[in-house]
């Protein structure tokens, strides 16, 4: 991967700080203009405004082949994950992936595979307004994954920290967020 994949450029941490701006005032706005009636709308803005900007970013710097093709498997091993164990309540490995790929490749790629392996494999177990809460709440546990653990010299994580990482992730942020909406 190339050198910018794997810090949070500036125009992302430009997106992440209009992100913390906008997004209380869309609630407030939905709040006291709509009288909390237009929740949905208020939801799609808010989802908007925290996704747009990776995505923006990404396209804008025009990765590589070896980048898409990366991120493509990995995306791909998610949804195939995600797939193979249907059967099994509450066991995906598909957030392990996420969480490695952030790991390994860097916060936006990690936020990438996150939103689109959701995204994709709703093709196959229903889309619906539940859909962008699951991607932007497995996209925000690879951002974190590659903000926490990601390292430019190449080396591993201790496995008891990620490990941890991924089990409160996957109860508390992919959870709360996926759950609630």
């Amino acid at each position: 991967m190339s050198r910018e994949g794997k810090t949070i450029s500036r125009s992302g941490l430009f997106g992440l700080a209009a992100a913390l701006i906008a997004v209380p005032a869309v609630i407030a706005l939905g709040v006291s203009v709509w009288d909390d009636r237009k929740y949905m709308i208020v939801s799609l803005l808010v989802l908007l405004i925290t996704m747009l900007p990776f995505f923006i970013g990404f396209e804008k710097r025009r990765p590589n082949a070896r980048e898409l093709v990366m991120l493509a498997v990995m995306i791909a091993l998610g949804v195939a994950g995600r797939a193979a164990f249907y059967m099994l309540p509450s066991f995906k490995p598909m957030l392990a992936v996420v969480i490695i790929t952030g790991v390994a490749f860097g916060p936006g790629a990690g936020f990438i595979t996150g939103a689109m392996t959701v995204f994709v494999s709703n093709f196959m177990f229903g889309q619906g307004p539940w859909t962008p809460w699951q991607m932007e709440a497995a996209g925000i546990i690879g951002l974190l994954a590659g903000i926490i653990f990601h390292r430019r010299d190449g080396e591993l994580p201790k496995l008891v920290p990620l490990c941890l990482f991924g089990g409160v992730c996957a109860l508390v942020i992919y959870g709360l967020i996926a759950d609630t909406s």
